[in-house]
């Protein structure tokens, strides 16, 4: 039986339709991530409560227990209004927080990196786009993004995702050692690496990056029903850096 072994290689042409695909789903999935959140903050289930018990007042649905086994099914009559407004109610943080993350996808796979991966990502020895795979599994990828280097000594960590099955392993950080390595080794003129951050919706990443050595700017924007989640960029110095170990 042929074992499976993890590799981390270049993307090449075959790959950007899984490229696209793998952009639009993380946003997308940062979506089903700030929806599930906003339904179990407090203000949301406080209002979902006082709508409910406003309907059942309205449609006079209070329990009431009458004698013999039909009487049971009286303390179950309210349990129709709590469904009722619960659905509207979850529609309407979709509506909310939908064209955020819509608008993020559209910018993410219209970028210039996009068009053209791997023409983009070749243009600089320091820059690069990885798929990680076990055996022919995709996991993950990273896109790092060091063209304009030498003028701003900056790279950029466009696009990175790995599947929610291997977060637990902590495979990310190697994907991003990867990146961070096959960059500073390459380009001496470059002194940070930027990256974009949200430990509200992306708490995996966060980690990652936190482990890495890189730090919080001060720079956010929120998005979202309440501007709950922010998107902030983290940096990672050179001199902070470290080298992982072989």
């Amino acid at each position: 039986m042929e074992s499976k072994t993890p590799r981390i290689r270049p993307i090449d042409s075959s790959d950007r339709k899984l490229a696209l695909f793998i952009v639009g789903k993380a946003n997308f999935e940062s979506l089903a991530v700030a929806n599930r959140q906003a339904y179990s903050h407090p203000l949301i289930l406080g209002t979902w409560l006082l709508l409910s018990l406003a309907f059942i007042h309205v449609m006079n649905w209070w329990p009431s227990s009458h004698r013999g086994l039909l009487g049971i099914f009286g303390y179950l009559k309210p349990l129709p209004a709590f469904a009722s407004v619960a659905v509207p109610l979850m529609f309407l943080i979709d509506w909310n927080n939908r064209p955020h993350f819509e608008e993020r996808t559209q910018n993410a796979i219209k970028e210039k990196d996009m068009h053209n991966p791997v023409a983009y990502y070749n243009q600089s020895p320091a820059s690069g786009f990885w798929i990680l795979e076990y055996g022919d599994k995709f996991i993950g990828l990273v896109a790092l993004d060091v063209n304009d280097g030498k003028r701003t000594h900056k790279g950029i960590i466009r696009h990175f995702y790995v599947e929610e099955a291997f977060r637990n392993t902590g495979i990310q950080e190697d994907l991003l050692n990867h990146a961070l390595t096959h960059a500073f080794d390459k380009s001496s003129a470059l002194d940070s690496i930027e990256a974009t951050d949200a430990p509200r919706l992306i708490p995996y990443l966060h980690e990652c990056y936190e482990k890495s050595g890189f730090k919080l700017g001060r720079g956010s924007q929120s998005v979202g029903i309440f501007g709950y989640w922010k998107y902030c960029t983290t940096a990672l110095q050179r001199k902070d850096w470290k080298r992982p170990s072989s």
